[in-house]
């Protein structure tokens, strides 16, 4: 399907309710382009020999409602962000939105229409192409999940492609990873992940990808996939199977430590503490993020035997192997499994925040230099149940889908480098300003 421009679909506006819902959201602090931070934003560590990551904005839904979660995923390709809201009734549309930054902040510039009741539609934004995977509103037999892609060709976004599960997986489309320098797209759902190729001319499938042999059961293959320089990253982060002590023993349920396939010229293997456990939360690859060259790869571990919310960072050697380079505890003090991972010259993490479950802390990292991680800055979020997190070109961009009775936000940042000074001799040195590496 070729040469289809689309537009804007739906109103700005839906009635007087809407109206109050914005005006109770900007009342909160969270409106379009604020430029002071999200609600509850504060930056509260700056690195002296790091960069600081000042808040560009934050935006809320076209049309906020209640129930919307909008922010529920989000994506960045340095310059133009994109994030998805759920329908607010069973017979409802949801949306994905683009927004572009300009001089005067960011102008939402594209919508498209999703389902998505149950399940939340997923956007994934390259410098020329926008994928959005839409899984079915039921988890059931014959409802198949669909794939849009839409290519910009500068001034208008126009919808090249759209799929529909072959096989009636009803959660196709439920993680995508796109990388524009291969042209490899990345598709999970119905416990595999399907490969295609795109560019504005041709849409292609190459292949498909299924879990190694495995001991456990719900594993959740394709719960996250990132594409690599040299291989497609694919999460398993969950499963379970069943321990019987002999004779008459009890059973137990012994839960998988999590794993990440690296599916390239062969199949490598990647795990954290490695030791299996109760039932639990996801564990290692319950997120997966790739640097825009493909030549890092962060993985996020909500769960697992003796820690929580760790991130792990492995690099690709000039011989073609993965090594592990970084491994990043929880801030101190914090609870809770949810955990989010970009990375791309920088490393974005959100995690529950320190003692609560409804908060969250977002954190940068430089990972450079023979000291290893240097932690920028630490900025506290508003909830932190959900908050997905995008990296490129020295934006991040951070979705908040529970704030505010689920009308959500998102909220923009970018990386500035940091001045240094010396104020006097043995006082040390001290960031002084700042010259921005991103546009504000």
């Amino acid at each position: 399907m070729l040469g289809r421009e689309t537009g804007a679909r739906g109103s700005w506006w839906q009635g007087a309710i809407v109206a109050v819902l914005a005006a109770a959201a900007i009342g909160c602090g969270v409106g379009p382009e604020t430029g002071g931070g999200a609600p509850g934003d504060v930056e509260t560590v700056r690195s002296a020999l790091g960069v600081s990551w000042p808040s560009t904005g934050t935006e809320t839904d076209v049309s906020p409602a209640f129930g919307a979660f909008f922010g529920s995923t989000v994506s960045t390709n340095g310059t133009s962000i994109a994030a998805t809201r759920l329908p607010v009734s069973g017979s409802g549309l949801g949306t994905t939105q683009v927004w572009q930054h300009t001089t005067t902040g960011w102008l939402p510039t594209f919508s498209w229409p999703t389902q998505g009741a149950d399940h939340h539609p997923v956007a994934v934004l390259g410098p020329s192409w926008l994928w959005i995977g839409e899984p079915c509103n039921q988890d059931t037999a014959g409802c198949a999940g669909r794939l849009y892609g839409f290519w910009f060709n500068g001034t208008s976004w126009f919808e090249l492609v759209q799929v529909v599960s072959s096989s009636n997986a009803w959660d196709f489309g439920s993680a995508l990873a796109w990388d524009e320098n291969t042209q490899i797209l990345a598709v999970a759902g119905g416990g595999s992940v399907s490969v295609y190729t795109a560019t504005p001319s041709f849409f292609g499938f190459e292949y498909a990808l299924s879990q190694p042999s495995s001991p456990y059961l719900g594993s959740g293959f394709g719960s996250a996939v990132a594409v690599t320089k040299n291989a497609i990253a694919v999460s398993a982060p969950g499963g379970e199977r069943l321990v019987i002590s002999r004779p008459r023993g009890p059973i137990q349920i012994i839960r998988s430590p999590g794993y990440v396939y690296l599916f390239g010229s062969s199949v490598t293997t990647l795990t954290g503490v490695g030791a299996e456990g109760p039932s639990g939360s996801p564990s290692f690859g319950a997120s997966l993020s790739a640097s825009l060259d493909g030549t890092s790869l962060a993985v996020g571990a909500g769960h697992e035997v003796g820690r929580d919310l760790t991130t792990y960072v492995y690099r690709l050697g000039s011989t073609g192997t993965w090594s592990l380079s970084n491994t990043i505890l929880a801030p101190s003090g914090a609870t809770g499994t949810d955990i989010s991972v970009g990375i791309d010259n920088y490393l974005a993490i959100t995690t529950d925040a320190p003692g609560s479950t409804t908060a969250a802390t977002l954190q940068f990292y430089q990972l450079g230099g023979f000291l290893g991680p240097t932690l920028d800055a630490t900025i506290s979020l508003t909830d932190g149940v959900t908050a997905p997190v995008s990296l490129r070109a020295g934006r991040a961009i951070v979705g908040q889908p529970d704030f505010f009775g689920d009308v959500g936000y998102i909220g923009t940042y970018a990386a500035s480098s940091a001045v240094i000074v010396a104020q006097g001799l043995g006082s040390g040195l001290t960031t002084a300003a700042a010259a921005p590496a991103a546009a504000p």
